[in-house]
């Protein structure tokens, strides 16, 4: 029996810069979305004899269904990357639907929000009943591109996590073109950011620290000092890459505000910490890159604490740094996955 099955993809949540660019990316089907972003996916079957079709949802192949979440220390073990979400009066989704109902009366048509957390290549895949045969079908091919990482809502405040993403973005490309060498992924920012300060929710309690998100400028530590070259911490060298030669780390202009400010001197400060420098004669230098998790490291190492591991979680893991909550893959509701 071959009953025709349609399946329409349109991008509801695209960025706001996306939208200037194109106002009609919202509207405009397509088979090219980004990880972690809640899309609609409108499925069309026309009924036979007037009746409801019970449609089971699902996602091929299997390794597009889940992924290992885990720290060199701790593991989630595997978790499912992907959620479909029925929607509701006024905008509502609810996530963790496994079936949807296409209704006669609708022409057999549905539109459920969807979303996959895992880069790649995959289908949506239905099946139903019709009398006594079971019936598969699959979507187009959908292509899931990598974005930066969204976490979840605070559940009690409702705090947006990912409003510096741009930021974070920003901040890696200007350094990579400074220092002609890239982070491994702009992931690890954010979830230093995390770390700091919850993305700025939690606000340094420091004069002039509203903003810092990544803390860099703590009177605790020495780097705000040290990149102002003040005096009041012994000064540091850092590599020229296109002369080969060295200068005084030093940026006058590093602020504490605003937050994307903040943001890319916080980044500034890593890739500092990222370099060992070598010379035989004192006039030539060349660098060698420490690993990111090193670097990582050594950007917290006067606190006491397992930093990398925490950054380490939020990277990884999809746990918050210090606290036994899960801040990501979001479901279609925006939640995170327990």
């Amino acid at each position: 029996m071959l009953l025709p099955v349609q399946f329409t993809v349109t991008r509801p949540n695209a960025p706001a810069s996306e939208v200037a660019a194109n106002p009609n990316v919202t509207t405009t089907p397509t088979n090219t979305i980004p990880r972690d972003e809640i899309v609609d996916v409108k499925l069309k079957i026309p009924p036979l004899a007037n009746q409801d079709l019970t449609v089971t949802l699902d996602v091929t192949p299997d390794t597009m269904k889940t992924q290992t979440l885990a720290t060199p220390n701790d593991s989630r073990g595997s978790v499912q990357m992907f959620d479909f979400g029925t929607k509701g009066t006024g905008g509502t989704i609810t996530a963790g639907a496994t079936q949807i109902v296409l209704k006669a009366t609708d022409n057999g048509e549905e539109t459920f929000a969807a979303v996959f957390n895992k880069e790649g290549t995959l289908n949506i895949k239905v099946t139903f009943t019709v009398g006594t045969a079971t019936i598969t079908a699959q979507s187009q091919q959908l292509t899931i591109t990598k974005q930066i990482r969204k976490y979840a809502k605070d559940p009690s405040t409702g705090y947006d996590f990912n409003q510096y993403d741009q930021a974070f973005q920003d901040a890696a490309d200007h350094w990579k073109a400074v220092y002609q060498h890239s982070i491994d992924d702009v992931e690890r920012l954010k979830a230093m950011g995390m770390d700091e300060s919850e993305e700025g929710e939690g606000i340094p309690n420091y004069t002039g620290g509203q903003d810092d998100i990544m803390s860099y400028g703590n009177p605790a530590d020495p780097d705000i000092h040290v990149i102002h070259n003040d005096g009041t911490q012994p000064s540091e060298n850092e590599i020229v890459v296109s002369s080969g030669t060295i200068r005084t780390w030093y940026y006058p202009q590093a602020v504490l505000t605003p937050p994307a400010d903040a943001i890319l001197w916080g980044t500034c400060v890593l890739y500092h910490k990222a370099q060992t420098l070598h010379t035989s004669d004192d006039v030539h230098y060349t660098v060698t890159w420490k690993s990111w998790d090193a670097a990582t490291s050594a950007y917290n190492n006067g606190s006491g604490i397992d930093y990398l591991n925490q950054v380490d979680r939020a990277f990884l893991e999809g746990k918050h740094p210090t606290d036994n909550v899960n801040i990501w893959p979001i479901r279609t509701d925006g939640k995170a996955r327990p």
